[in-house]
């Protein structure tokens, strides 16, 4: 997320989790799918998506820019 002026110089910066860092790289074009996949840690043992994460990926989806399977495989099914 980028952080404007105002909250730059008040301090009040947002942590971005590792999962909204990856998606947003993703959204830029600058992470592919699979990439995405790895960075968000579907593959790791309990794995479960947050709220957050199922809204961005059904964006995607419905953008054309993330598969189906790739859909899939971030709801944790």
């Amino acid at each position: 997320m980028p952080i404007d002026n105002e909250q730059a110089a008040t301090g009040d910066e947002q942590q971005t989790t590792p999962a909204e860092r990856a998606f947003d790289l993703f959204d830029a074009g600058k992470l592919g799918e699979e990439a995405l996949l790895a960075a968000i840690g579907v593959s790791r043992d309990g794995y479960l998506p947050t709220e957050a994460i199922t809204h961005r990926a059904l964006d995607a989806v419905e953008q054309g820019r993330l598969s189906e399977q790739g859909l899939v495989k971030l709801l944790g099914s």
